[in-house]
């Protein structure tokens, strides 16, 4: 963690500078590099590729950094756990085990303050968790809308188009 009086000066010196931070942070973020910390320290490498990250480096570029460590610093200091027992819709908290910037225990303790929430835990995951299982994500996904018939109700395949390279063979 960094100390408070460092992450202050760390903002006050962002924002003298937000257009030089943001340049240089989008050309950072831009490079092999980054993507090789992040495998290293957060991510699991062996569920990702590095085509996987490249859109996920790409919108983090596109950020205005200094409203990412504003947004950072206020999280720190605030929660909304007095709300969550008010939460009064389907919810389905999705973690990684092994996330170091949300821990596990922290999405645990959020599902369990919800009424009725669902908790989907990926074992081996991280931070971006829906990335790295992204199947057991999107099916799982895709059972909790349908169970709580949040779904919309697709065409049949009777209704459905032929496909036209069907009718060449």
């Amino acid at each position: 963690r960094i100390p408070a009086r460092l992450g202050a000066e760390m903002l006050s010196t962002m924002q003298s500078f937000p257009d030089r931070v943001a340049r240089l942070t989008r050309s950072l973020l831009s490079t092999r590099l980054a993507m090789e910390v992040a495998l290293s320290v957060e991510l699991n490498r062996s569920l990702l590729s590095k085509s996987d990250l490249v859109p996920y480096f790409a919108h983090l570029a596109q950020m205005d950094p200094v409203v990412f460590v504003r947004t950072l610093r206020s999280a720190a200091h605030h929660n909304a756990w007095r709300h969550l027992p008010h939460v009064n819709v389907p919810t389905l908290v999705i973690a990684g085990r092994h996330d170091k910037f949300t821990p596990s225990w922290i999405s645990r303790r959020m599902a369990a303050h919800i009424p009725g929430a669902e908790l989907l835990l990926l074992r081996e995951g991280t931070h971006v968790a829906p990335l790295e299982y992204r199947e057991t994500v999107e099916k799982r996904v895709r059972r909790f809308l349908e169970d709580h018939g949040l779904t919309h109700p697709g065409p049949s395949a009777a209704q459905l188009p032929e496909p036209a390279s069907s009718a060449s063979l």
